[in-house]
């Protein structure tokens, strides 16, 4: 039986962390929509460190709260030995507790400012909501399939940075950041080129003076194949597929259709099989689709096992689901937490505010094939979270979500 005493490196790391957090400098800038100073601040890249030291650190913490267990439970007759073993790991306990506590509060505290950065004056809202609709609706429009094959894959209002971004497919556009373009059919069944350069998307009226952002990126389901094991009962996080394919995808949320209880995925995990099984490499079957979203890509699933209000962090961390947040509370610039089957337990960085009609978040977070389906929850506090909503797709560098809400009027369900 062994333990550790790392009580000074975990002590003195995180005075390290937050005063690399605190040198940070909130400086100003300025373009044609705001009079007052911009503030770009990276305030997530630091809390981001926090938290995975944090996530390291948890362990620890849980491990040692094991030994003192092993060690209570133990018959060896030095009994001085083993008590003098539970006071040191007792002690390395409380400060890897006192740390993870003050850890969560110096991300509270960095996520209150990530927001004030994103908040901006009615007049330039205006603005920006009026260039992202132009824009969005001349290349975009009705065509509304997060996987659609439109050259334009993505437009959203950055309030942080004041920008319009704008995410065009890889393998559409070809020139010169001075002279994008992207061939399409035109409506009389002919081959049309249209220019999607910053300048010709600013020509579109009223963006005029707004800057455009352009990146790159195709939306893809977040489906791929990895390993996992079985869950017992079943939460949010863990590995699902659909009986026919074995794609890896993962479990949502727990919910009510009626009286019947399941869970909600996402829609492709269903496309070949109403059959859903767990972990997705099995023929263990946990439930059946009932219902799919006429136009989100979501469903809910009668389970045949029990589904827990959890969501999975690692073999010995579960949070609890607290509350369920709509999608009005849900800022940019609050940082949100995904359990994915394929990523494991990650952070990240709402990017946007969904104008209305508009149901798509945007995360800066790191995803991956797989991780379709992963509960996206926030405003961690001890075991417990709040349900924030259900990752459907990946793009590039971002994570794409629909609020909890949107699911569930999409899907005619009630969470728990």
């Amino acid at each position: 039986m062994t333990f550790k005493n790392n009580t000074q490196r975990n002590v003195t790391m995180l005075p390290v962390l937050i005063a690399s957090v605190l040198m940070l400098s909130i400086f100003g800038a300025h373009n044609a929509l705001a009079d007052t100073p911009i503030d770009t601040t990276d305030y997530f890249g630091p809390a981001l460190k926090i938290f995975n030291q944090q996530q390291k650190i948890s362990l620890e913490a849980s491990g040692l709260q094991q030994q003192i267990a092993d060690l209570n439970a133990s018959s060896t007759a030095n009994t001085s030995v083993i008590n003098s073993r539970i006071v040191l790991l007792k002690q390395q306990l409380d400060a890897d507790n006192k740390q993870i506590d003050d850890m969560s509060k110096e991300i509270k505290r960095l996520e209150t400012l990530n927001i004030k950065s994103y908040q901006v004056d009615p007049q330039t809202e205006k603005k920006l909501r009026d260039a992202e609709k132009a824009i969005h609706d001349k290349y975009i429009g009705n065509n509304e399939s997060p996987y659609s094959d439109n050259p334009v894959q993505v437009v959203y209002a950055d309030f942080k940075h004041r920008t319009i971004v704008v995410t065009l497919d890889p393998n559409q556009v070809k020139g010169s950041p001075e002279s994008l373009a992207a061939k399409i059919i035109g409506s009389n069944g002919e081959s049309i080129t249209i220019h999607l350069d910053a300048k010709t998307l600013q020509s579109v009226e009223p963006t005029g003076d707004v800057p455009i952002d352009i990146k790159y990126g195709k939306t893809m389901p977040a489906t791929c194949t990895s390993r996992t094991q079985i869950c017992t009962p079943l939460v949010g996080g863990v590995s699902i597929s659909n009986i026919a394919v074995h794609t890896l995808n993962t479990i949502g949320y727990r919910a009510f259709l009626g009286q019947t209880a399941g869970f909600v995925i996402a829609g492709h995990t269903a496309t070949e099989s109403n059959t859903i099984v767990q972990p997705y490499t099995s023929n263990n079957v946990i439930g059946t689709v009932q219902v799919k979203g006429p136009i989100c890509d979501c469903a809910f699933v009668a389970d045949s096992q029990q589904t827990q209000d959890n969501v999975f962090v690692n073999g010995v961390m579960q949070y609890a689901i607290s509350a369920n947040v709509p999608s009005s509370q849900q800022p940019a610039g609050g940082f949100v937490y995904k359990s994915g089957a394929a990523t494991g337990f990650t952070m990240g960085t709402i990017t946007n505010n969904p104008p209305p009609g508009s149901n798509i978040r945007i995360v800066t977070m790191t995803s991956g094939g797989g991780d379709s389906g992963s509960p996206v929850i926030a405003n961690l506090n001890g075991s417990t979270a709040s349900l924030y909503g259900m990752v459907f797709g990946i793009n590039g560098d971002t994570t794409q979500y629909y609020a909890e809400d949107y699911i569930n009027s999409q899907l005619n369900v009630i969470p728990s």
